[in-house]
């Protein structure tokens, strides 16, 4: 077992990245963190580290009792792990990738299922000449066509990414349309334009059941967690209810 003083060091930063507070450690700036103590040349840092990854796998016993939002945080957290390779244990990386997995076979749109899509997203181009199988395990996975549409993309084309062409509009409609991108700071980066005078877009509002949670998202963003916050957005989003969304913004968050 780790010294005292180890573990109330680990203990604090799994604390503050495991909470909304503002100011708690964002996914990115926690991985940059890891990352420093692994790579350091000092005992203690390497103890710490350790320690750390040690408290994170544990946490898994604890995920029925976390909020939404912590969830899907520690799901950027788990992918994260597997994205810089800062798991070292073969067997360990092993049951993490399985949980991950086993997530992605839940049923579309619940908690876990949310949080394994999270996590693959942080760690899906880093994987590939080593997981060749398991990507294929993902592809099979019945549900499959439910994922991000960049996921799917990517795994049935083993990475090679292509734009996507934006929507053919008339050119009176340019004016009111809205270009979404993808947040999460992924080298392959795509984009699409909204007609936005084809839609009724009080009727869609009022069929998207989740469009409470995706308002309270917004109104919790920051810098530190633009990347968490957007990709639970994109688990909640679906394709039909992007132009509310898009209205959205223009409308009452510009």
């Amino acid at each position: 077992m780790a010294l005292k003083y180890i573990r109330e060091e680990a203990h604090y930063y799994v604390k503050k990245v495991m909470s909304l507070s503002f100011n708690c450690l964002s996914s990115d700036e926690f991985m940059e963190i890891l990352k420093d103590l692994n790579d350091s040349s000092i005992r203690r840092n390497k103890e710490v580290f350790s320690c750390i990854i040690s408290k994170l796998l544990d946490e898994r016993t604890h995920f029925p009792g976390y909020s939404y939002d912590i969830f899907m945080k520690l799901a950027n957290v788990y992918g994260g792990l597997i994205e810089y390779n800062l798991i070292s244990d073969p067997e360990t990386l092993k049951n993490t990738l399985q949980l991950v997995m086993d997530a992605l076979k839940s049923r579309p749109n619940s908690r876990m299922f949310d949080f394994g899509v999270a996590a693959l997203n942080r760690f899906y181009e880093h994987l590939w000449e080593d997981c060749e199988e398991y990507f294929r395990s993902v592809a099979a996975i019945s549900h499959f066509k439910s994922f991000l549409r960049h996921l799917i993309e990517w795994i049935e084309d083993h990475g090679k990414h292509t734009p996507e062409r934006a929507y053919d509009r008339p050119a009176s409609a340019q004016q009111s349309s809205v270009v979404l991108c993808s947040p999460t700071g992924s080298p392959a980066v795509k984009t699409r334009s909204i007609n936005l005078e084809e839609f009724d877009f009080e009727k869609i509002g009022e069929s998207l059941t989740d469009k409470d949670k995706i308002v309270f998202i917004v109104n919790n963003l920051s810098a530190k967690n633009l990347r968490e916050k957007c990709d639970e957005i994109k688990n909640i989003l679906k394709d039909e209810y992007i132009p509310w969304f898009s209205e959205y913004l223009i409308e009452q968050r510009v």
